[in-house]
């Protein structure tokens, strides 16, 4: 999703080339892209300059939705929202504790949208390199010709 979102042109972007920028084998990919579209996150189109983009802005996409995409409820404990996960959570005193830790997970990822995640990862790009922006972008740009020659 991050590299979607850093990529900015709208432009679809082949899961080949998500997968070698990110190192991460196409068949986990192939998997994990189809939980996100199913969620609505990102679109594909077909053909030869096919591929997949954020179906949203960037702005408008959390880290929370992310989440729940692909893993479901981030609650860490089951009786958090089923109140019949567990025969004692009536009276649970840990109870507690999983919510207000749930309710903290549940904030900070609504919290953090894909937009920031790309400032932050702009401006760790600019204080590391001491580059201008374009660093992330040539990256890109770079991984793609890579892909389209292989």
């Amino acid at each position: 999703m991050l590299y979607l979102a850093l990529r900015g042109d709208g432009r679809p972007v082949p899961l080949s080339e998500i997968a070698v920028a990110e190192a991460i084998p196409a068949p986990f990919l192939e998997r994990i892209v189809a939980g996100l579209r199913s969620a609505g996150l990102v679109s594909a189109t077909r053909g030869a300059a096919g591929g997949y983009r954020l179906s949203r802005p960037p702005a408008q996409i959390t880290a929370a939705d992310v989440v729940t995409a692909l893993d479901g409820s981030p609650a860490l404990a089951a009786c958090v929202h089923d109140d019949e996960a567990c025969g004692r959570s009536g009276s649970c005193l840990s109870r507690r504790v999983w919510t207000r830790l749930d309710e903290a997970i549940v904030g900070a990822l609504g919290g953090l949208t894909l937009q920031d995640l790309v400032a932050e990862h702009t401006s760790a790009v600019q204080e590391r390199e001491g580059a201008p922006t374009v660093a992330m972008s040539t990256c890109v740009r770079s991984v793609a010709k890579e892909t389209r020659m292989a």
